[in-house]
């Protein structure tokens, strides 16, 4: 009995850790929360501290959901399902890892994925109740994202410039959903400055699919990189990063000055990303980690400088 006991506890440890590396802090930080972050900043310079605090509270939980477990939850399982995480090595990538670790089996992954996701389907249909209209569409996205880029029968993240397709639209309604849920209205300035952080973020995506070149090849995931070369990976990242800056002069001029702050964010991003060695896993999965904090940075700098210098 007593080492039933301790085993059960002991399992129940294991699941727990493996919840937590399920989340995945850093990349759910600067995808999700850096995002949040930056919508609250647009939100409180236009409507100063009069905010609705629990819609924005339950927006925020929507985004850890989607993007912290049922995003990662249900990648995590297609990928060992076509063996992709099998035989990913490199170290902070290949998903969460936490079924080849045995932290977690497929089918816990699976049904904690599932669970991500009727909880974000009752926190959702109470911001659109609340909100309205312009929730919905942040809430459809919220949910969709994830299942359409891992499972069947558009498993997107199999598919090349899944970034663009499901990566930007998802990261923009993040900045979109914090502005509405807090103030009631959207606004072009969320619109805008989601799009900028959007692309800084899938500029460090494409980073780290590069260590995973060769078992996302080997399983038939046809990502950007796989489908462009790893030696173009560079490039893409760059252009990616460049695009993300275009609407800069309209958003100085029409908005606010703290957008300067997304130069000298992409000044360093493309500084990193034309210095990648394509066939340097290690390398790859330093300079994502670099660029991971430096979208970070951008997410969280622009949430406290907009309302300080106004819009």
């Amino acid at each position: 009995m007593p080492s039933r006991v301790f085993s059960t506890i002991g399992n129940s440890g294991n699941i727990i850790r493996g919840l937590w590396q399920l989340f995945r802090i850093k990349p759910t930080v600067s995808w999700g929360f850096s995002s949040f972050a930056l919508g609250v900043g647009v939100a409180v310079a236009r409507a100063g501290t009069d905010v609705n605090l629990l819609d924005g509270l339950l927006m925020f939980t929507l985004v850890g959901l989607s993007l912290g477990i049922a995003s990662t939850g249900l990648n995590d399982a297609y990928d060992w399902i076509t063996g992709t995480d099998k035989m990913s090595i490199a170290k902070g990538t290949g998903g969460s890892r936490v079924i080849p670790e045995g932290k977690m089996s497929l089918k816990q992954v699976i049904l904690t994925a599932v669970f991500s996701l009727v909880a974000m389907l009752a926190i959702g249909a109470h911001l659109v109740l609340q909100q309205g209209r312009p929730m919905l569409l942040v809430v459809a996205v919220g949910i969709l994202a994830p299942v359409a880029y891992s499972v069947p029968p558009l498993k997107m993240g199999y598919r090349p410039f899944n970034e663009l397709v499901v990566g930007v639209p998802a990261l923009i309604c993040v900045v979109v959903g914090a502005d509405v849920a807090l103030t009631g209205d959207w606004s072009w300035l969320a619109v805008g400055l989601g799009f900028v952080h959007a692309m800084f973020g899938i500029s460090w995506f494409i980073v780290s699919r590069v260590p995973d070149y060769e078992p996302d090849k080997q399983a038939g995931k046809i990502t950007s990189v796989v489908y462009l070369g790893r030696d173009n990976a560079s490039l893409l990242s760059g252009i990616y990063a460049s695009i993300a800056i275009t609407p800069v002069p309209f958003l100085a001029v029409e908005f606010t000055p703290a957008i300067v702050v997304s130069v000298v964010a992409w000044f360093a991003l493309v500084l990193g990303v034309f210095k990648l060695e394509p066939y340097n896993p290690e390398h790859a999965s330093r300079l994502r980690l670099r660029n991971m904090h430096i979208t970070t940075a951008h997410g969280f700098g622009m949430s406290i400088l907009l309302p300080l210098m106004g819009v």
